[in-house]
């Protein structure tokens, strides 16, 4: 807006610009309040906006497949295979049975949008849908699961449900490329995507933000 000649005026509620998101340091690690990464590979997403604004990135270490949830008063690990879903504390023997039965739930009506959080109780269970959904979209969109539209925080997870479900939209676009091959016709690559930062984090971004924009008012 600005880069189009118009005077833009941002009001923050709180004492500081960003809204939830917010980084802070302490015993050398740092702390992310909200959202604590972005996405690569989106052409007008917020990397580019970084790298417009000068913003250095830094990629997602290997470390960081490596997640952990706090739930419950402790933290524990998200399962990364099906022999570690079968062994974790994170959802209890009911949870577990519940995400075995997402092939077998009906899709929502045609048209129908609904909450993240509303989805993944529907498909997953209301266990998962607590502990592993909702932590995932408060650090994807520092937002709440029960608040934020699929059609517009997931369309891909609405395109799956389009098809009958997650596993059963999944082995459909798989059949699909296989036939595509078959007939010789070209398959689109995946979009690869990788995680990155803002170095200092997410609020460095965000005080960029504040300071290539001369009209901020805070509350206080």
């Amino acid at each position: 807006l600005r880069g189009a000649g118009h005077r833009i005026v941002v009001y923050e509620s709180a004492a500081r610009i960003g809204g939830v998101l917010g980084s802070s340091t302490e015993a050398g690690w740092l702390r992310e309040h909200a959202a604590n990464s972005i996405l690569s590979g989106k052409p007008d997403g917020a990397v580019e906006l970084a790298r417009t604004l000068g913003v250095d990135m830094v990629p997602a270490a290997a470390a960081a497949k490596r997640r952990w949830i706090f739930v419950d008063g402790a933290l524990r690990p998200l399962p990364q295979s099906p022999i570690e879903l079968v062994r974790t504390d994170l959802l209890t023997w009911r949870g577990k049975l519940a995400l075995l039965r997402e092939p077998l739930q009906p899709p929502r009506p045609s048209g129908a949008d609904e909450s993240v959080f509303a989805f993944a109780c529907r498909r997953l269970g209301p266990e998962a849908a607590r502990t592993v959904v909702a932590p995932f979209v408060t650090g994807v969109f520092a937002g709440d699961a029960a608040a934020l539209s699929l059609e517009a925080g997931f369309p891909r997870l609405a395109e799956l449900e389009a098809r009958g479900g997650l596993v059963r939209g999944m082995l459909g676009e798989l059949g699909d490329r296989w036939r595509a091959r078959r007939r010789g016709e070209p398959v689109p690559a995946r979009e690869r995507t990788r995680l990155c930062a803002p170095a200092g984090g997410m609020q460095a971004l965000v005080d960029r933000l504040a300071q290539n924009n001369p009209y901020y008012v805070s509350a206080t």
